[in-house]
């Protein structure tokens, strides 16, 4: 995971709260929601909201509250699509919602336990900059943001959970790069910071720090334009696949070999991973076979956000194997996350590195990135074996018509290739050992992380 987006996971979780939860086995359970219940068909919901709750300006969380988020994320041009489904918003009382569906919606509550179910004050978002003000009903409250520097977060004494902030104020600082995070550390001016390097993770145990590894809840993928050529072509995106020798890329950056990649949004140990019915190996003389059979120049750039040197090696590395099996292809370094974003969302690309999400029920991990209408659908991809598929595991609540559905997507994404999903990130947080509440998570614990001294 990229260190921009874990940042500001890691940020926005101490400040705003879902309406749902998702642990990190899938898990979903209400948060700001007190429940939710479908009608027979899963077109309605009925969603109670959670009594008592306030967010950080004291605007209540209401009905209405929830409401004007849902209504805000549909109008948003990131988020609209992912709440496609949802048709009408209804407020019965001060407490309970029904949404109604265009169609049948099984997952709904793990859509909310995402970014579009995240609650902001609607007072707040009526003000001039709720992107630098940020004010939502979570442990912690914004103090201070010193852009690109650092943000201090403090503790907020009418959180409606029992149990407060353990911290008076929390301080996240930002180093892009992996060398000037490990010298802080050691320098003591940080308690704790995330790595996804071994080296670092045994030199710092032999200074006597604790490192909690949390399971694997994302993974990193590169993104093809399946719209323009060469990569509109399935041959050159399986020479791509059978092009590069992940074995020796995993060695040399930590990332997953043939023996641990899953070939799959989902990680081995998913319920929901099926394996791959032929698992691809290095080949390089069957990637120039199939470039043969293209028979035109492969020529194509990648592109990267700055930030995380050992990620643009491994890149480099990756790019050297598809040079010398017969492509061109070129790396381009952005330094800018919103031009970088920008990029991505208007498919201003060739290929880009992309991040997943394996966290949640199946149609949120992969409905949005591999629909025909996915609201992520950032390659262009389409296939109409892949949206029935979709479509059944979206409408249906019977668990094998869905495993069966969702087997269909896994096996149809490996034929046609319009992703090279890498690594499954393992995420590991160093701390002090003074450092407590280090639990599982799919972003830096700032809930829970606590002084024990």
């Amino acid at each position: 995971m990229s260190a921009g987006v874990f940042a500001t996971a890691s940020v926005f979780s101490a400040i705003y709260e879902p309406l749902f939860s998702a642990s990190t086995d899938g898990t979903v359970t209400p948060l700001l929601a007190e429940s939710a219940t479908p009608n027979a068909d899963f077109t309605v919901w009925r969603l109670a909201v959670r009594p008592g709750v306030r967010f950080h300006d004291g605007t209540p969380l209401d009905a209405a509250a929830v409401i004007f988020n849902l209504t805000r994320q549909q109008q948003s041009p990131f988020n609209a699509q992912v709440l496609l489904p949802l048709q009408q918003l209804t407020e019965l009382d001060a407490l309970t919602v029904e949404l109604t569906m265009a169609a049948p919606w099984v997952a709904l509550p793990s859509v909310l336990a995402g970014v579009t179910g995240l609650m902001v004050s609607p007072t707040a978002a009526a003000g001039p900059d709720l992107a630098r003000l940020p004010v939502g009903t979570g442990p912690y409250r914004l103090r201070t943001w010193d852009v690109a520097q650092q943000i201090v977060v403090e503790r907020f004494d009418d959180y409606w959970q029992p149990d407060p902030a353990p911290l008076d104020t929390l301080t996240f600082r930002f180093f892009p790069v992996e060398s000037a995070r490990v010298a802080a550390f050691e320098a003591g001016e940080i308690d704790s910071f995330v790595t996804v390097t071994d080296a670092t993770v045994t030199r710092e145990q032999a200074r006597g720090a604790q490192v909690l590894v949390p399971p694997d809840t994302g993974y990193g993928l590169l993104l093809l334009n399946t719209t323009l050529a060469p990569l509109d072509d399935v041959r050159v995106r399986r020479a791509l696949e059978i092009g590069y020798d992940r074995d020796a890329v995993a060695e040399a950056f930590e990332g997953d070999g043939y023996a641990d990649a899953s070939f799959s949004p989902f990680v081995k140990g998913s319920d929901w991973w099926v394996a791959s019915d032929s698992p691809p190996t290095f080949d390089p003389s069957g990637a120039r076979e199939l470039l043969d059979d293209y028979g035109r120049p492969v020529e194509f750039t990648v592109d990267l956000l700055a930030g995380s040197q050992e990620v643009e090696d491994s890149i480099r590395a990756t790019i050297e194997y598809w040079n010398d099996v017969g492509m061109e292809v070129r790396l381009e370094v952005l330094p800018d996350v919103g031009s970088y974003i920008t990029k991505a969302l208007s498919r201003d690309f060739e290929a880009i590195v992309w991040l997943g999400s394996s966290t949640g029920d199946p149609d949120s991990v992969l409905y949005d990135l591999f629909h025909t209408r996915g609201a992520e659908n950032l390659t262009g991809y389409s296939n109409p074996v892949v949206d029935a598929a979709l479509d059944t595991g979206r409408s249906s609540a019977d668990a094998a018509i869905r495993h069966e559905a969702y087997d269909t997507v896994q096996q149809q994404l490996r034929a046609d290739q319009p992703v090279i999903i890498g690594s499954h990130n393992g995420i590991r947080i160093v701390a002090d050992p003074d450092i407590g509440g280090l639990e599982p998570s799919s972003s830096f614990p700032s809930r829970t992380i606590r002084r024990t001294k």
